[in-house]
């Protein structure tokens, strides 16, 4: 996983949901495995949220 190509989609807002501050300042020292597990709940939450709407 390219965490850089992460880091620049979520810093720079290109995602829709409300992200908090934390991730940009820690991403640099988060794991690989952690950045991807990280991306995929929030994947998984906006799913939910769309289709519970």
């Amino acid at each position: 996983m390219d965490t850089s190509a992460f880091e620049h989609r979520v810093c720079d807002g290109e995602t829709d949901t409300g992200l908090l501050d934390w991730v940009c300042a820690h991403m640099r020292s988060r794991s690989i495995e952690d950045v991807a597990q990280w991306d995929q709940v929030h994947r998984d939450k906006r799913s939910s949220a769309t289709y519970a709407q």
